[in-house]
C-alpha cells in the first residue's frame, strides 16, 4: 500500500506553487545505497507529495530540491522516513495510571506504551513521569528503566503533595526506535 509523504516549500515566508521538485538524493539508511527516487507532485499551498511503499524498506533519507527559483536556504529539504513497529504510520499512546495514598502521600504510577492498542513489550528503555501544580510549577520527576512485560512502576513520595491539588503528568518514554513524550494526565487528588 502506498503512503503519502510531503514537503513544503516557501521563499521568504511565502508557498512557492508551481515547481517541479526533484530529488538531490535518497538513500536506504540502513546499507547507505541509492533508493529509487519517487516522483514528486504538487498539491497546492506549497506543498508537494510522493509515495513510498512501506513493505519496501525499512528507513530512507535524502534531500528534495525545489529547483532554481528558490533561494538555497530555501530550496532544499531535508526528507527521512521511517517504518518499524513504532513506525509514525501507527498510533501510538502513553498510559499512566496513578493512585495516591494519603496517608504517606505517595502516588504510584503503573505506567505503559501502547501502538495500535497493543502494550509494547520489547524495546523500551526508559520512562520518565514529571508532574507539574496547577501554577505549572514542577513538583516531581520520577524515571524507570525496569519493566515487566511492557510495564514500568514508579512512585514519588513528597510531603507537599496533597488533597484538593490537581497535577499535569508529562511523561517521556525511550524506545530503541525513538522518543516519545506527551502529556499524559490529569491527577486530580480529591
Amino acid at each position: 500500500m502506498a503512503d503519502y509523504q510531503t514537503v513544503y516549500f516557501e521563499s521568504a515566508g511565502v508557498p512557492s506553487t508551481g515547481l517541479a521538485p526533484t530529488w538531490n538524493s535518497l538513500y536506504d539508511v540502513s546499507d547507505g545505497s541509492a533508493y529509487t527516487q519517487p516522483a514528486i507532485s504538487e498539491i497546492g499551498g506549497g506543498w508537494y507529495k510522493y509515495t513510498l511503499d512501506p513493505a519496501d524498506f525499512v528507513h530512507v533519507a535524502g534531500v528534495v530540491d525545489g529547483g532554481a527559483a528558490l533561494a538555497n536556504a530555501d530550496r532544499y529539504k531535508v526528507q527521512e522516513v521511517r517504518y518499524s513497529s513504532l513506525s509514525q504510520k501507527e498510533h501510538k499512546d502513553i498510559v499512566v495510571v496513578p493512585v495516591y495514598d494519603e496517608d504517606t502521600a505517595t502516588i504510584t504510577f503503573t505506567a505503559f506504551m501502547l501502538v495500535n492498542g497493543e502494550r509494547v513489550t520489547t524495546g523500551l528503555t526508559s520512562i520518565t513521569l514529571v508532574g507539574y501544580d496547577e501554577d505549572h510549577v514542577q513538583q516531581f520527576s520520577e524515571s524507570a528503566s525496569s519493566f515487566t512485560n511492557g510495564v514500568a512502576i514508579l512512585s514519588t513520595n513528597d510531603p507537599t503533595i496533597t488533597k484538593n491539588k490537581g497535577y499535569y503528568i508529562q511523561a517521556t518514554v525511550v524506545t530503541d526506535l525513538g522518543t516519545y513524550v506527551g502529556l499524559v494526565s490529569y491527577l486530580a487528588l480529591e
